[in-house]
């Protein structure tokens, strides 16, 4: 079987969250590559693809919410976004959350919360690419 551990990009300011992140999920063998500002994130999605994204939401130069907007809307970009915040989150969120994002998870979380919340959301993505393969298969791109 083929070693196709799946690419995740973390984003966030604080090099601790960084290394937290990285140790928990580098537990469940995936690759982790990490940027600590948006600006810095978008420079390396354009170079390499990814198979998740973690996002802080407060952060200098470009928050979570314009990087998520940006890389859906100027990138077009699909694959899964999870928005990580220590805020309670707002209607405001909630609504881009809901239009470009797969889930958002609370600071502090529990090491058990992001590794499930990250293998839901690259099922998730596994699934979403084996429908466009059938959907390309059977000539029915949309």
């Amino acid at each position: 079987m083929p070693d196709n551990k799946p690419n995740i990009l973390i984003i966030d300011d604080d090099p601790n969250i960084l290394n937290l992140v990285k140790f928990y999920l580098e537990k469940d063998k995936y690759t982790i590559i990490g940027a600590h500002n948006g600006k810095l994130a978008i420079s390396l999605l354009t170079k390499q693809q990814f198979d998740l994204i973690l996002v802080d939401m407060l952060m200098p130069q470009m928050d979570g919410l314009t990087f998520i907007k940006e890389i859906r809307e100027e990138l077009h970009l699909e694959c899964p976004v999870i928005m990580v915040t220590a805020q309670e989150p707002t209607e405001k969120m909630m609504r881009i959350i809901y239009e470009y994002a797969y889930d958002i998870i609370q600071k502090p979380f529990s090491s058990i919360r992001l590794r499930l919340t990250v293998h839901n959301a690259l099922k998730f993505k596994d699934l979403m690419d084996k429908y466009t393969r059938l959907q390309e298969k059977s000539g029915h791109a949309d």
